[in-house]
């Protein structure tokens, strides 16, 4: 090989290097040390995550029903959020750079993450993953990555949202947007859009795909969301025409906050209408974050002969009313 063909192929070996995202190292036998690489304004930087197999599963066995915000919010993923964060920080000081690079360059690090597609990696169509797993997987799709970037955001004190559009998902950062510049209006807070899927994109630039397309707005901050299923039994009483319901309500609170003045509301309805045959409410109670109670019943009753539909709500002073219904029974 002649000099100058060396020099090309080690050329080439280096760019392809300062792209890479990770080499592993194994620690303690229970984890292990994810370095990462990626260009910042022209210059190469590294950073390393120690990262667990206990913790990752932990995160894999979580509900993932909830809004994507909460997995940004999520109260299990603070102290992970909070270290990456500082880290990242850290380093960026360390390297010269003012407080507003900062973020600039935490999104580069999201931005230099491999895109990979849920199916591949973890077998469904639609799989939103906490910060955690974004980084043990090394990437994820678009709706992971706005995850983790609006999250580190939020935590260095940014007002941040994520942008939903049909088959996408962007980060929206508070800015005070130039004339003609597109940005997002929601509850008195201007966002711009920030793509964290690729490189070197920049605050307020859009793929043109997205340009025109509206978008729901949905703001980083710590919330309750509940979660209501239930399951019955009913019979018909003897020698009484009527029927008896018996009905365990499982109440969960997935958000990221306490649920304050929660109260379950259970009624036999006719169907169709919002008259009730017989109903009853629970006391007020309060649901921290990931907690799960139960809601049991007894002896709920309607004529026997007259149709019904079982109608449970759960809702809270500071969380939106939730509701399940089950088909029309006689």
């Amino acid at each position: 090989m002649s000099t100058r063909a060396r020099y090309t192929a080690l050329l080439i070996l280096s760019i392809i290097l300062s792209n890479c995202s990770t080499v592993q190292r194994t620690t303690d036998g229970h984890g292990f040390t994810r370095d990462f690489a990626w260009q910042y304004r022209g210059r190469t930087y590294h950073v390393t995550f120690d990262l667990h197999p206990d913790t990752y599963r932990m995160f894999r066995r979580r509900e993932r029903t909830r809004d994507y915000d909460l997995f940004a919010s999520d109260s299990h993923s603070r102290q992970f959020i909070t270290e990456i964060t500082r880290k990242l920080a850290n380093h960026g000081t360390a390297s010269g750079l003012s407080r507003t690079e900062i973020p600039h360059l935490i999104v580069s690090f999201v931005q230099s993450l491999p895109y990979t597609s849920d199916d591949v990696t973890t077998g469904f169509d639609e799989y939103p993953r906490f910060p955690y797993e974004t980084l043990y997987d090394n990437g994820g799709d678009c709706e992971d990555t706005s995850i983790l970037a609006s999250a580190m955001l939020h935590k260095l004190g940014y007002n941040v949202a994520l942008l939903l559009f049909p088959g996408h998902v962007a980060v929206g950062f508070e800015c005070r947007p130039k004339d003609g510049q597109p940005h997002y209006l929601h509850q008195g807070r201007r966002y711009c859009y920030l793509e964290t899927t690729g490189r070197n994109w920049e605050i307020g630039v859009m793929p043109p795909s997205i340009h025109g397309l509206d978008a729901t707005v949905r703001p980083i901050v710590e919330r309750p969301q509940l979660q209501v299923e239930f399951v019955a039994n009913y019979q018909q009483l003897a020698d009484v025409d009527t029927v008896s319901v018996d009905v365990t309500v499982l109440l969960k609170n997935l958000g990221s906050h306490t649920a304050r003045g929660v109260t379950v509301y259970v009624a036999l309805r006719k169907p169709g209408t919002d008259v009730a045959w017989d109903q009853t409410r629970s006391q007020r109670f309060r649901l921290d974050p990931e907690e799960t109670t139960t809601y049991e019943l007894t002896g709920l009753q309607v004529a026997d002969g007259n149709p019904f539909q079982i109608y449970v709500q759960a809702r809270g002073s500071n969380s939106a009313a939730v509701q399940a219904v089950s088909r029309v029974l006689r």
